[in-house]
Order: C-alpha cells, then structure tokens, then sequence
C-alpha cells in the first residue's frame, strides 16, 4: 500500500503489512525515549501509527501480529497519545509559523477536552501538559518529521532562527515536563545537533545506527521475498524475484539486508 501512513487503514483494508511489531514492542519496554532517522518514504510515520495504535490499545487491529499479547495486555489501561506532525505547520514566515503551531496546540487541547487559554508559547504548552497529566496521568508523546521546519526554512535566515529559537523552547518544555511522559518517540531525515532536541533532552537515545533497529523499517530482502513474492512474479515474467531484487537495489541506491 504505497503511501498509506495510517496503520488502522492499512489493517482494516487487509492490505500486506509486513510486521515490525516485535521490535517496537522492544522499544516500548526496554526504555523511554528515542529518536530515529531514515530518508523520506521508508515508513517513519506509518511507525508513528503503529505506536499510536498500540498506545492506544487496539487489540484488533494486531490479530496475528508479534505484539498482539502487548497490546491486548495494554488495552485494559491503555494512555493517552499527543501526536506531532511538525510537516503539516506551516513555515511560510514566522508569523504564519506561530500560528500554525497555536492551531496545533488547539487542536491537542480539543482531542482531550481540554479549554485551553492561548497566552505565551511556554505557558500554553506547560498548561497543555499539566492539564492531559492531571486529568488521564502519564501521556505519550509521538513527534514526526520534527526537522521539517528547518529543512523548509533553511534559506531564509531570520525564519529558520525563529523556527530553531521556538522548537529549542518547546524541547526546554518537554524536559521540564518529563516526569508526565511515559514515553517519547521523535522522528526526522536527519540529526541536527544544534536544534535543541539533543542538547535538551539529553535522554533520548538516537537509535538510527544501532544494529537491532536497522531494519525496524523499510523491507529487507527476506521481508520482499516473503510478503511480495506473488506481485513481483505476477508483474515481472522475464525477471526471477532475486534478479529483480538485484535491479530494486541499483535503483534506489542502498543495500538490502541479508
């Protein structure tokens, strides 16, 4: 399902979802914060969805798959999720930036019942959090695409200095707030070092290059083989899977796993 970024869509259509669940089960259990980085288009916010879902508790929707028991488990006290997606503000200049960024903060606030009183940045967010924590406790903080802003502002220097110089307070923020978070994944195409996230919450562990997570998305070799073998065939009568699997690789420059 090319370009599905929804989880339950793809779940509840039956379209081939090949499971990465067993490791983002790990992810859940064995820690509290992380960050990943992987090129556009190789599944970082369909993993949003996935961990949303799994938060979420919905049992039914991992039927079948490594973490169902997890999340079956979990559905019986499932926590609240505040997702993030830092693509869909808009960047046009700082003005429609920090408006952009206050509609986000409204639309939070509406999900969880929450009237919330639009003052500074800080103080909105800080009331933002306080209020979901002392009204459902522990909440789960799903950030995607978090150097988006930068990368669409990068060529004009007064905007992407108020877009760093924001981001670097909302990062202060969640540190502050880290005894109400329950776990915090954060999402991007690259690491910038100096845009607050690493060097504000100086927990988070970039988990980009670590052996056991390289593979927590986009598909391995074994993982086409298994799950696509049928359409590459049906779509390809001169080519056998692992020649085409060979040109798959020259096309898209990077080397599928073993």
């Amino acid at each position: 399902p090319t370009g599905i970024k929804s989880f339950y869509t793809i779940r509840k259509n039956n379209f081939i979802y090949v499971d990465k669940t067993k490791k983002l089960e790990k992810l859940i259990t064995s820690g509290k914060s992380y960050f990943l980085a992987r090129p556009s288009g190789f599944g970082k916010s369909l993993t949003i969805s996935t961990i949303n879902a799994m938060f979420s508790g919905k049992a039914e929707l991992f039927k079948n798959l490594a973490a169902y028991e997890f999340v079956n488990q979990y559905a019986k006290n499932p926590s609240p999720v505040i997702n993030i997606d830092f693509s869909t503000i808009s960047v046009k200049n700082s003005h429609d930036f920090d408006i952009s960024f206050q509609n986000k903060i409204k639309l939070i606030a509406g999900k969880f019942n929450i009237k919330l009183e639009i003052t500074t940045f800080e103080d909105t967010f800080i009331n933002l959090f306080n209020s979901i924590y002392n009204s459902f406790g522990e909440f789960i903080l799903l950030i995607d695409n978090y150097d988006n802003p930068i990368s669409r502002s990068i060529y004009d220097i007064d905007l992407v200095l108020h877009v760093h110089q924001t981001l670097k307070s909302f990062y202060n923020i969640l540190y502050s707030c880290d005894e109400y978070i329950r776990f915090l994944f954060i999402t991007g195409e690259e690491k910038f070092q100096e845009n607050g996230v690493f060097s504000t919450v100086k927990s988070i562990k970039d988990i980009s290059n670590i052996n056991y997570y390289c593979d927590i998305l986009g598909y391995t070799y074994e993982e086409l083989k298994n799950n696509f073998d049928y359409f590459i065939n049906e779509n390809n009568d001169e080519l056998h899977i692992s020649d085409y699997i060979e040109q798959f690789k020259e096309i898209y420059d990077f080397v599928l796993l073993i």
